[in-house]
């Protein structure tokens, strides 16, 4: 659970992005996701920055231009 928020303090300090979620799971064993917006080159170099320190990382996926349905379920 600290690693997700560990790496969502990180994304938002390297990169001009908004920080839409942060999830943690107490029911599947402390995994957790973090959920960002921004601009597509800000938002890749948020992730990479929350990237390089963590060891407990298991993926990361960027969607450039969601659909807005997708946009809208996650606000």
């Amino acid at each position: 659970m600290a690693s997700a928020i560990t790496a969502a303090d990180k994304a938002v300090k390297a990169a001009d992005i908004t920080l839409m979620e942060i999830h943690i799971g107490y029911a599947i064993g402390g995994k957790g996701y973090v959920t960002l917006t921004g601009d597509v080159a800000a938002v890749k170099a948020a992730v990479e920055a929350a990237s390089k320190e963590s060891e407990l990382l298991v993926g990361t996926t960027v969607l450039p231009r969601p659909d807005q349905k997708l946009f809208d379920s996650l606000l």
